[in-house]
């Protein structure tokens, strides 16, 4: 018998999310909606106001600049993704 390896409570939720947007797409729309609000909101916060915590964060932003919009991307990678299983379980449970 195999042994499931164990997950982050991130992966869990994810996955919890996923198997609901497949049976109510309801649910996945209403999921891209907040993170789309979420990726909107840090990347504003980003803009507006971001100071580096330590020193090695300044130097690291100085020399690569890109760096700090990782999070924003990663929040719009999710949203995408979402949307794209959303618009999957609309098409699959209204026209067939």
């Amino acid at each position: 018998m195999a042994r499931r390896k164990r997950t982050s409570l991130i992966e869990d939720l994810l996955e919890l999310f996923f198997e609901l947007t497949g049976l109510f797409w309801q649910i996945g729309a209403m999921i891209t909606c907040l993170l789309f609000m979420a990726g909107l909101y840090s990347l504003d916060t980003l803009i507006i106001n971001y100071n580096p915590p330590t020193e090695l964060m300044a130097q690291i932003i100085k020399n690569i600049p890109w760096v700090i919009y990782l999070f924003p991307m990663m929040i719009f990678f999710l949203c995408f993704v979402f949307g794209v299983a959303t618009y999957s379980a609309y098409k699959k449970q209204n026209f067939y």
